[in-house]
């Protein structure tokens, strides 16, 4: 993967604070000026200290800086854990210069353990919030996953650049019904907070809305876009510049939630559903991730098990009216399934394929003109090791 640039006016870093055995664990990223801002959280009804919190810095759409830590959740911590992520959020608030209300926190990790407040105080007043590190920042966010997950983009607008990176952690625990994991997204363009929010919703209902890895919605979901407008570049609501710009936010934030799905605990392949000919959008959405998220459909994944019966059973479980007899089932570019009736295909090389690192299904209801895609991965032994020996 290329290396990342922030943004104009953006910084970022990490430390190390000794909240894991390893590693960073304490980061930030800040602006220079006050960020136009939208989030996207958890749906989860135990949601964690940080995200209460940010849900109410972001509420009038402005935003500078965000501190986050890795290895505990600060979930399930009670009045306790509310007060050290203000704590959090007044340390960083305190070295930025900046007022608190500008200030959001993010956590993820273990859940239930209190923070260990005396380490992160150090930590934080040793931090430089003019470092330009996105390597430092990038591993300091990250729990059991395998590699950093990133993605940026550059547009050209008016004879100027504008700038779009995303950062984002998730490995497992991942079945979002927001903008799912940590999720980190800077813009040098100005654009109103109300449009960042409608932009963000819609980008996160094609992209971290369509992961799963292992159907559990985490209690810390965060999703951030900060905009603040650096590059001289303002987008006009619904003009076409905005649009180019959307459509770059949403191929940055695809391509994040297919490397969280690749990452998957213990994953060795990725899945990739497609529905195609759905009536609606909604349905199609609904099917693709009822595929991906299938334990037998994984199961059979990591397996190289041509066993495509799975797959049509998990699409029947999305509470949908299906037509057997319209439908069309493609593994890769083999076809076995031709209108409800069983194509002629060649197993052996259908395993071979099943075999490589990643998967795509396709199934075209061929019911009306609406399509969606979902992410996800093979659930293997490895995985069962990660969760079975987390909280040793």
């Amino acid at each position: 993967m290329k290396e990342l640039r922030l943004p104009q006016g953006f910084y970022a870093g990490g430390i190390r604070g000794g909240l894991k055995e390893k590693n960073l664990d304490i980061g930030f990223v800040f602006s220079h000026v006050v960020c136009q801002a939208a989030g996207v959280f958890t749906q989860n009804q135990l949601a964690a200290a940080p995200v209460q919190l940010s849900r109410q810095v972001l509420q009038d759409g402005r935003l500078q800086g965000i501190i986050v830590n890795s290895g505990n959740a600060n979930a399930v911590t009670g009045q306790q854990g509310i007060a050290d992520a203000q704590k959090m959020q007044l340390l960083f608030a305190k070295i930025a210069g900046v007022s608190p209300e500008l200030i959001a926190v993010s956590s993820t990790g273990i859940i239930g353990r209190q923070l260990p407040m005396e380490k992160i105080e150090k930590a934080i007043i040793k931090l430089d919030v003019r470092e330009k590190n996105l390597a430092d920042f990038e591993q300091a966010i990250m729990t059991t996953d395998t590699q950093k997950k990133a993605a940026s983009a550059t547009l050209q607008i008016d004879n100027k650049q504008i700038q779009i990176t995303g950062i984002v952690k998730g490995s497992g625990m991942i079945h979002p019904n927001m903008g799912t994991m940590l999720a980190f997204i800077l813009t040098d363009a100005e654009i109103p907070a109300d449009r960042l929010s409608f932009l963000l919703k819609q980008a996160v209902d094609n992209s971290f809305n369509q992961v799963t890895v292992d159907g559990e919605a985490s209690t810390n979901d965060s999703c951030y876009l900060m905009a603040n407008g650096a590059s001289g570049v303002v987008l006009e609501p619904d003009s076409v510049e905005e649009h180019q710009f959307y459509a770059a936010l949403e191929q940055i934030m695809i391509q994040m939630a297919k490397q969280v799905a690749q990452d998957g605990e213990g994953a060795t392949k990725l899945l990739e559903v497609q529905i195609l000919g759905a009536p609606s959008l909604q349905m199609a959405r609904v099917i693709a991730k009822e595929i991906a998220g299938s334990m037998l459909v994984k199961t059979a994944m990591f397996g190289a098990d041509p066993n495509w019966g799975r797959i049509m059973s998990a699409a029947g479980n999305g509470g949908f009216p299906l037509e057997s007899k319209k439908i069309n089932l493609k593994i890769g570019a083999h076809t076995v399934l031709k209108e409800g009736t069983l194509s002629v295909y060649d197993e052996n090389k259908l395993r071979q394929y099943l075999q490589g690192s990643m998967v795509v299904i396709t199934v075209d209801l061929q019911d009306g003109h609406e399509q969606a895609t979902a992410w996800g991965c093979d659930l293997s032994y490895e995985y069962i090791k990660i969760n079975g020996l987390y909280h040793a």
